[in-house]
């Protein structure tokens, strides 16, 4: 917990972008078979 929240805070943006892209990919694998679902995830 201790070294993952230190590399949190020496490297915020990175950490964020990685977050988002693995998010982004969840997004595009769940948007092929159910546009709702999606949706849903955005909102």
């Amino acid at each position: 917990m201790q070294i993952s929240t230190q590399e949190n805070l020496i490297q915020p943006r990175e950490s964020t972008i990685l977050f988002i892209k693995q998010m982004a990919r969840m997004y595009r694998t769940v948007k092929q078979p159910d546009n709702t679902f999606v949706v849903q995830g955005l909102n």
